[in-house]
């Protein structure tokens, strides 16, 4: 801790925490409000404010991106975290989908997947929509799959994740791009894809929870880090 910085106007980036706030509650359940993510930035804003120090080389607004983020991802998980229940469903599900198509040579619908796991379509479905708010694709120790991540932990991801894109339809493959690469909301995504986006949401958290499923599969993670 530096203490107060006084060079450091906050104000400046009170934008900044808007444009935060939309993008983490764009993965998130209706339940999150955001202008409680926006005021639980702030926060993180004022904490970067009075951390930051110039000698670490790195500007303020990436520190401060990093802090607000951090701040709402932090206040989200006390909400109940359910990563570990989700990896064991992520998994199943990705295991059901290649026994599925082993038998029959195509991808199951999703009432075929649900007859496949013995549950009801709407519990599969449900568990897609809640995929959004799960931070569950860690590789090692600190990177995951976030649109705030620095361009190197990007590069990093992104390659570790290569073969677990190729089990993704164009369409998922899409929004997973635009989403996390390219840093659109549901709002851009909608205008270039023409489709809702509860819609767009319902296809990411589907891609999300195939991708796990296919990483615990084939040891790309483990379980401790959902």
């Amino acid at each position: 801790m530096t203490g107060y910085n006084k060079q450091i106007d906050v104000s400046v980036y009170f934008k900044l925490v808007k444009q935060i706030a939309y993008h983490v509650k764009g993965s998130l359940p209706d339940k999150f409000e955001l202008e409680d993510l926006s005021q639980t930035g702030m926060m993180g804003l004022i904490e970067a404010r009075d951390s930051f120090s110039e000698k670490s080389g790195v500007p303020f607004e990436a520190y401060a991106r990093m802090k607000i983020r951090g701040a709402m991802i932090d206040s989200v998980r006390k909400d109940g975290d359910k990563s570990r229940g989700f990896s064991k469903q992520s998994k199943a599900i990705y295991e059901a989908e290649r026994r599925y198509e082993e038998l029959h040579g195509c991808a199951p619908e999703e009432t075929e997947l649900a007859r496949e796991l013995e549950i009801p379509l709407e519990k599969l479905q449900k568990f897609y929509q809640e995929a959004n708010s799960m931070r569950f694709l860690s590789v090692g120790e600190d990177i995951e799959l976030s649109s705030e991540e620095t361009d190197f932990d990007k590069a990093v991801l992104i390659d570790r994740l290569k073969p677990a894109l190729k089990i993704l339809n164009e369409q998922e493959l899409m929004v997973i791009s635009l989403y996390f690469a390219e840093e659109m909301n549901l709002r851009e995504i909608k205008e270039i894809l023409d489709i809702s986006e509860p819609r767009i949401h319902q296809i990411k958290g589907k891609a999300l929870a195939k991708i796990k499923g296919f990483m615990l599969s084939v040891k790309i993670v483990g379980d401790s880090d959902a």
